[in-house]
């Protein structure tokens, strides 16, 4: 695996995910509308807050301005990529997310220039992840519409009946569809290229700590490459990207070659660390100071956030999971465990492409040791 790093905002696919997030109608990926409501949870210093507030602010203007139509919002709300039984990618978008650092025109051109069988076939290979009618076609990279119908209506793919009406209506006619909701997306583009000052100095500070943390050899690349046993033979390059619309969080794509692929600058590999991650990594003091031990009760005293913790004394779990468990939204879980990592409670790893969490139980003692000076010597 060779780290290809590129610390700017990829800022075609950045609007193809913002559009998936604004017209999403079951929530948004957007943690600072959960982080303003209880932001004292948070044991940030004031410019650790400022930094994640910046970048809240960018986002919600982005929404209001970026004005989109009923019809608009149909056209993009996520229909695959099921989380929590929720679904978080769109399918009229998939040929920009799965693009990486090319021209919107390039991208274009790409789809009007390759054939419909060619596009469901790709589709039907990283998207739900089908790889049957490569089998009975005998390696042809066309795909009938008959024979996507059959994978899109499989029970394995995890998608709900109306995820799979919508799908099949976007494959009905991809490109002239994907030529329609180009002007929406030329139009958020167009407001993400105007922040660019807004959100330049924010990419600066996380340059300055993502250009060590994510060199070969690290600490962050050595424990995600022994938590994705896949990367230590990973034939290809991975990337590694700033994300805006995913702000705080870190995100692994990994897709082999495919002789259906269409896209140019295919995402092979990616490594998407968000604008603010490094904001909400806490200082690793010993010591549990005044100030965290207060914040550190009242988290505790949040009936969720104490949950969570039940639940991972049990095991590590990934988001979704713990939303399953908890009857809680995965807009939910990942404020509360924004709160959790802030003073160390719990701990990550990426595995399987997933974010698993687990209990800091050094921390955790730590804290008890602290409490029990304070308490009962």
């Amino acid at each position: 695996m060779k780290i290809l790093y590129q610390p700017q905002i990829d800022e075609v696919r950045e609007a193809a995910l913002l559009l998936e997030d604004f017209s999403n109608p079951e929530g948004s990926r957007i943690l600072g509308e959960q982080t303003d409501r209880e932001a004292s949870n948070l044991a940030l210093d004031r410019e650790r807050r400022k930094s994640c507030k910046d970048v809240q602010r960018i986002l919600e203007r982005l929404r209001r301005e970026a004005r989109l139509t009923a019809q608009e919002r149909e056209w993009f709300k996520p229909d695959h990529g099921m989380e929590n039984g929720r679904p978080t990618a769109s399918s009229l978008l998939f040929a920009l997310t799965f693009s990486n650092g090319v021209a919107l025109e390039k991208i274009e051109q790409a789809v009007a220039g390759t054939t419909p069988g060619r596009i469901r076939a790709y589709f039907a290979r990283v998207c739900l992840q089908d790889d049957d009618w490569l089998n009975t076609q005998a390696g042809d990279e066309e795909l009938s519409m008959e024979a996507f119908v059959q994978a899109v209506m499989k029970e394995e793919t995890g998608l709900r009946p109306e995820d799979k009406c919508h799908v099949l209506s976007v494959f009905a006619a991809y490109q002239t569809a994907f030529s329609t909701a180009l002007d929406a997306v030329r139009r958020m583009l167009a407001l993400l290229q105007s922040a660019r000052a807004e959100w330049q100095p924010i990419l600066q500070r996380w340059d300055e700590k993502a250009r060590l943390a994510c060199r070969e050899g690290s600490e962050l690349m050595e424990k995600i490459s022994a938590s994705i046993p896949l990367l230590k033979q990973w034939p290809h390059d991975l990337c590694v990207r700033p994300s805006l619309s995913d702000f705080t969080g870190v995100r692994v794509w990994l897709k082999g070659q495919d002789p259906s692929a269409f896209l140019p600058g295919g995402l092979m590999g990616l490594l998407s660390i968000g604008l603010s991650f490094w904001d909400f990594q806490s200082p690793h003091l010993e010591a549990i100071t005044d100030a965290e031990r207060n914040l550190a009760l009242k988290l505790l005293s949040d009936k969720s956030k104490f949950d969570i913790l039940l639940a991972l004394r049990q095991g590590p779990c990934y988001g979704a999971q713990l939303a399953q468990k908890l009857k809680l939204s995965a807009a939910t879980i990942s404020h509360h465990m924004a709160a959790l990592l802030s003073l160390r409670l719990v701990q990550y790893d990426a595995q399987d492409n997933r974010i698993y969490y687990r209990l800091d139980r050094k921390r955790l003692e730590e804290l008890l040791r602290r409490l029990q000076s304070d308490l009962l010597e």
